[in-house]
């Protein structure tokens, strides 16, 4: 191995060890919080010394419904480009270059699964209080078997077409991805406030052997066959899986290390801490890490934010520990226990059966024990209290989860604590989606840098018809594009924009004749655009028909206005006409006068 090989080595190596010290530590707690997610009881926790051991999963109920909040089924990305005093040619070449990006965009969120990854995304980011993306370029192409039509000689001589079947390279995907990274196996350097300022970043990944010696075989990696004189490391690593669910997720696989350094202009990759796989530039053209950190509740200059499960996990153990304690206390409280005084010579002879007699001559002799059953009524106040508290914390109010309030409350507080739960929610919403918009914009470079020919992707164009765009590479790869972060998509304020679009639609449909009339028509399509735009609608092509409409009357020209000598003057049915429908004549309000207070046509 040459020198310079070694010295890297040594170098990845020595900083990702020191690295590893502060992430093991927070990982020890990432793995706590997860457990108390699953509801799993600590062996060594005070709710674990009581006969009764349960731990219903009271945070797996709260954190799904938050996830649910979370999550954009169908996400929309704008691009717009960025400001730029240009010729109006120039300007029109950028917007049009917008559109081609959204449509692609919006092609490959689809192809690449991104509404599906978002649940595992926004669960880690409330379970760790951090949550990673990775973005790459994903390239997959396999041998298939097409049929060509060649022209050969026959054994005549006489040129034939023949058909042969050939394998040929087909390509599957060729388009920008992401992956959520565990968080388990991202480190950063201990002094990084955000990736951005990151000296260095470790991506820690586990790949079989073989599939290291196919990427080797494709050019990619190199010295693979090395590994096999190398230790397993798998073994240092004591996963929750384990733990919990006897699976080991290291089984078999090799410890792969991107260590991402200089501000991540370079990564060098190894293998067992041992074997170098590659070294290199940055590969992607936007310079910058390929990683986008995100958090619910961010902390103050730190990368890890507020894990949602450490606000409540101490409530949870409290409320299983007094939910144990009660249930032991009742299992003695439901005794039957008979005092019998010292005294008595036979104790043996009560009976305890219906209709039973006992002959005592002290009625004091023989007495059940009662015990004292407002101890399990303050058990269960403080369990409520608990219970209320797990879900006021996080911000998940009975009403987010569906459940009935368990003190009464006028209609004003309740609206007014949903709406601030609302609130605390969009909020947390916001910080994910600003990661999502972060992959679409290192997308957007992706796409200039690797995408070279021109494709077609499929569209919904007017009338609801399927339809194809083609996507020209030229059209974006000059100007500056980025996604644009609009307002959130929180169903009141939908609502309000859905309500002002309507407004405006309705007064723009009353002033349409009169705007008419005095020759400044109205641009109805864009009325109904805002309207679609404001209840979410992106296929707005498709609301909008290419063919005219029953019982819509045909478009007519003008008539050219009159010239000749002896036709009536345009004038005569201008606005101050009285002839006019709408006239503004100070004739036509003493007409009406006239015809309302009666008249010769009137008796």
């Amino acid at each position: 191995m040459p020198d310079n090989d070694r010295e890297v080595i040594a170098r990845c190596i020595r900083e990702f060890d020191e690295d590893c010290k502060h992430h093991d530590l927070w990982i020890a707690k990432v793995d706590r919080w997860y457990r108390a997610w699953r509801g799993i009881l600590d062996t060594q926790s005070e709710a674990a010394k009581w006969k009764s051991k349960s731990h219903p999963p009271y945070l797996l109920q709260i954190v799904e419904t938050m996830v649910a909040g979370l999550q954009d089924p169908k996400p929309a990305w704008k691009v717009k480009p960025r400001p730029k005093m240009d010729s109006p040619d120039e300007v029109e070449r950028l917007r049009n270059g917008a559109k081609s990006l959204e449509i692609l965009l919006a092609y490959q969120r689809d192809m690449d699964g991104l509404a599906l990854k978002q649940r595992p995304h926004r669960l880690q980011g409330l379970i760790a209080g951090l949550t990673v993306w990775k973005t790459y370029w994903r390239l997959e192409e396999r041998m298939v078997t097409r049929r060509q039509s060649v022209s050969e000689i026959d054994e005549l001589g006489m040129q034939q077409i023949v058909e042969h079947d050939i394998e040929t390279i087909g390509v599957d995907r060729d388009d920008p991805g992401v992956e959520v990274v565990d968080v388990r196996d991202w480190i950063w350097n201990e002094s990084a406030r955000t990736v951005e300022s990151a000296n260095r970043i470790h991506h820690r990944v586990w790949m079989s052997f073989d599939e290291l010696k196919e990427l080797e075989q494709q050019g990619y990696y190199k010295n693979v066959d090395q590994l096999k004189e190398t230790k397993d490391f798998t073994d240092r690593l004591a996963s929750r899986e384990t733990d919990l669910f006897n699976v080991d997720r290291t089984k078999d696989m090799v410890q792969v290390v991107e260590h991402w350094y200089d501000g991540g202009k370079k990564v060098v990759t190894i293998a067992n801490n041992k074997v170098l796989l590659k070294q290199r530039d940055n590969p992607f053209a936007h310079g910058n890490f390929p990683f986008i950190a995100c958090s619910g509740i961010p902390d103050l200059f730190r990368i890890p934010g507020v894990s949602m499960v450490e606000l409540v996990d101490e409530l949870q153990e409290m409320l299983w520990g007094l939910q144990n304690q009660r249930k032991d206390n009742l299992e003695l409280i439901n005794n039957a226990i008979v005092m019998v005084r010292e005294d008595v010579l036979d104790p043996g002879g009560f009976v305890f059966a219906p209709g039973e007699q006992w002959l005592v001559s002290d009625k004091d002799a023989v007495t059940m024990w009662q015990p004292n059953a407002d101890v399990a009524r303050y058990s269960l106040e403080a369990e409520a209290l608990i219970k209320a508290d797990i879900q006021n914390i996080p911000g998940a109010s009975p009403a987010l989860l569906g459940q009935p309030s368990a003190t009464e409350q006028t209609a004003t507080e309740v609206s007014l604590l949903t709406n601030l739960a609302q609130r605390r929610l969009a909020a947390q919403k916001f910080n994910f989606t600003m990661a999502d918009v972060a992959v679409g914009n290192q997308w957007i470079e992706l796409n200039r840098q690797f995408m070279t020919e021109s494709r077609m992707v499929g569209i919904v164009g007017k009338d609801g018809e399927e339809g194809w765009q083609e996507i020209h590479p030229e059209s974006f790869q000059d100007g500056t594009f980025s996604i644009q972060v609009e307002q959130m998509d929180e169903s009141l304020i939908r609502q309000e924009r859905l309500a002002e679009a309507t407004s405006r639609f309705q007064v723009a449909l009353q002033a349409l004749q009169p705007m008419a009339l005095i020759g400044q028509p109205l641009n109805m399509k864009a009325f109904v655009e805002d309207m679609l735009e404001a209840a979410g609608v992106q296929d707005m092509d498709r609301y909008f028909s290419a063919q005219p409409q029953p019982g819509a009357p045909p478009a007519q020209a003008q008539p050219p206005a009159p010239t000749q000598p002896g036709v009536t003057s345009p004038m005569a049915t201008d606005l101050n006409a009285p002839s006019n429908e709408y006239s503004q004549s100070p004739a036509m309000p003493m007409a009406r006068m006239g015809a309302m207070n009666g008249g010769p046509a009137n008796v």
